[in-house]
């Protein structure tokens, strides 16, 4: 999701560069027309502050998500006696629904 939305953040801010950019051509060249699209530019500034906020946002919101899963992945570390007995539960409880069957002495 975070290479997604660099991705999508770098597209837009080029795309605004490059837009500035023409204006800033046209205008200089006496291009009435370009003046006038060149104000309805500025007059979206507060509109693509807002997505990049909103991205900015967005991006702060699944890194925090990613550090919580590391987290709560740390305190699901078992050593090998706590492997032996999660497992040694699991294999009783299907044992005891019928759904597997001891061929060999239990070594536990």
């Amino acid at each position: 999701m975070y290479a997604t939305t660099v991705k999508v953040l770098t597209r837009y801010v080029n795309a605004a560069e490059l837009l500035t950019d023409q204006m800033e051509e046209m205008v200089d060249s006496g291009d009435v027309t370009a003046v006038k699209a060149y104000g309805l530019l500025l007059k979206s500034a507060p509109q693509m502050k807002s997505i990049s906020s909103e991205i900015r946002e967005f991006m702060k919101l699944q890194l925090d998500m990613q550090d919580k899963i590391k987290i709560e992945q740390k305190g699901f570390i078992y050593d090998e006696m706590q492997m032996l007995d999660e497992i040694d539960k699991v294999l009783t409880k299907l044992e005891k629904e019928g759904k597997i069957r001891w061929i060999k002495q239990k070594i536990i």
